[in-house]
């Protein structure tokens, strides 16, 4: 059971992604703010909405691909990762 939790606490603290619950980005300022800087209303209305904190960026992207091209999302992505995980 040692490695399952080394398992558990280590991906709590890895690097930011798309790929992750919005919840989780929402509660890491810098990247709640790198993504208000890039979606602007769009992120304020997923964050908004309790059903889509429960899911990932990518996940919403799919519903919304004209808005959000994959090229974006790669940028992005990489941005979040580079932010600091407290």
């Amino acid at each position: 059971s040692g490695q399952l939790a080394f398992a558990v606490i280590a991906f709590a603290a890895g690097p930011l992604s798309l790929n992750m619950p919005v919840r989780r980005l929402m509660k890491n300022p810098q990247a709640s703010a790198l993504l208000q800087a890039v979606l602007g209303d769009m992120w304020q209305a997923i964050v908004s909405n309790p059903l889509s904190q429960g899911i990932s960026l990518r996940e919403i992207s799919g519903f919304l691909q004209a808005a959000l091209p994959e090229s974006a999302l790669n940028q992005l992505d990489a941005q979040l990762a580079k932010i600091p995980v407290e």
